[in-house]
C-alpha cells in the first residue's frame, strides 16, 4: 500500500465495542493511553480481522496494551522493544504466558520484585504489589 492515511475519529465510534475493550484490558493492567493511541489501535486491529492461531510481531511494545489484547485473543504475540523487560511486573505475567528468548530476558518473579525493591524503593513496591492482590482477588 503505497499511501497515507489520515484516520478519522469516527474510527472511534465505529469500533466503539472495540475501543472499550482495550479500554478495559489497560485498566485491568493500570496502564494509560490517550485516545490518539485508541485511534491507532482500532484502525490496527480492524486491518487485523480474526487474531486466533495468528503469530504477530509487535514491535515497539513496551508494556502496551496491544500486545496484551491480542494474546487474550489467541493470537501468539512476539513482542519486541528496545528497553529492557527483565524485570516485567508481575500484573503482566499473569495477563498471558510470558517467557524470553535467553534466559536473561525475563528474571524470575522473585528477582523481578527485588529488583523494583530496589529501584522503587520498598513503599512503592509494597502498595503495588498490595493493589494487585486485592485486584487479583476481585477478578476470580
Amino acid at each position: 500500500m503505497d499511501k497515507i492515511e489520515i484516520l478519522s475519529v469516527e474510527l472511534l465510534d465505529q469500533y466503539r465495542r472495540l475501543v472499550e475493550e482495550l479500554k478495559t484490558v489497560a485498566r485491568q493492567l493500570h496502564l494509560e493511553f490517550g485516545w490518539h493511541y485508541l485511534l491507532d489501535l482500532a484502525w490496527i486491529l480492524s486491518h487485523l480481522g480474526e487474531v486466533r492461531g495468528k503469530v504477530i510481531m509487535d514491535a515497539g511494545a513496551g508494556t502496551g496494551v496491544l500486545q496484551w489484547y491480542l494474546a487474550a485473543h489467541g493470537a501468539r504475540v512476539i513482542s519486541v522493544d528496545r528497553s529492557s523487560r527483565a524485570d516485567l511486573p508481575w500484573r503482566f505475567r499473569r495477563w498471558a504466558p510470558v517467557r524470553g528468548l535467553r534466559p536473561s530476558d525475563l528474571n524470575p518473579p522473585l528477582k523481578a520484585l527485588v529488583n523494583a525493591w530496589r529501584k522503587d524503593g520498598p513503599l512503592n513496591v509494597r502498595f503495588g504489589a498490595m493493589k494487585q492482590v486485592v485486584w487479583g482477588f476481585c477478578k476470580a
